[in-house]
């Protein structure tokens, strides 16, 4: 059965991103640019944005679906551990989305810059986000790159999502859960590494096709480390 009582902090949540969803709408680009996660060296990076853009999302559809799996994964790994346990692990696995997903911009960026110039990469950055849906004003396609890296936010509840996801398919592995699309049913365990392969083969196929994959496999790999630490301090499995 889909139904679930709502637990506190899973409830919490679920109205903490409604909220900063809501207040996006009303508030419109300049609110979500502040709240977005942005790489380090990026005019439009601010400290809380660390934080912040787990609490944001780029649509209904976007918040929808991440809460219908905050929702349904988390009411059971809250019940399971408890609440302060359950945040303290939903927060690490997002603020480990937000880590890998920059290590790879870094990365990136390490590749882009010796395309150009020394007086291109200053313009890119003197330019800062103003120029980031204005792609024709620069002169080539690599200083439109890096502009992007720089520029583009991250928003999502995904990475902490995956997270969740992970911890449901190592706790859980034999639970039968129905799929949306196709509607068939299948275990957790193997909903977790197929959506983990799958998110590892588009991070690698689809990079710029601006979804976060490297994000929900951060989610993932960084719940996976931490369910392995509390594994060694006690079983948590059980």
């Amino acid at each position: 059965m889909f139904y679930r009582p709502l637990t506190p902090i899973v409830k919490n949540l679920l109205i903490i991103n409604v909220i900063m969803f809501v207040a996006s709408m009303a508030l419109g680009d300049g609110f979500s640019e502040m709240m977005a996660g942005h790489y380090i060296t990026s005019e439009l990076f601010k400290p809380w944005q660390i934080l912040t853009h787990m609490f944001m999302h780029a649509g209904f559809t976007h918040i929808l679906f991440n809460m219908i799996g905050v929702y349904f994964f988390g009411t059971y790994l809250e019940d399971h551990w408890g609440g302060k346990r359950f945040l303290t692990y939903y927060l690490l696995t997002g603020l480990g989305a937000f880590f890998l997903h920059f290590l790879i911009i870094y990365l990136r960026i390490q590749q882009v810059e010796p395309l150009l110039t020394p007086e291109q990469i200053a313009t890119v950055y003197s330019d800062g986000a103003e120029v980031l849906r204005n792609h024709q004003n620069y002169a080539n396609e690599a200083m439109a790159n890096l502009n992007d890296l720089l520029n583009r936010g991250v928003v999502g509840a995904s990475g902490a999502l995956f997270g969740l996801l992970i911890a449901f398919g190592l706790i859980f592995p034999n639970v039968r859960l129905m799929l949306l699309f196709p509607p068939i049913p299948i275990k957790a365990r193997t909903l977790a590494l197929g959506y983990g392969a799958i998110e590892l083969y588009l991070a690698l196929s689809h990079p710029g096709d601006n979804v976060a994959h490297f994000a929900h496999l951060g989610g993932m790999l960084f719940g996976y480390i931490i369910l392995k630490y509390w594994q060694k301090r006690g079983n948590i499995f059980y």
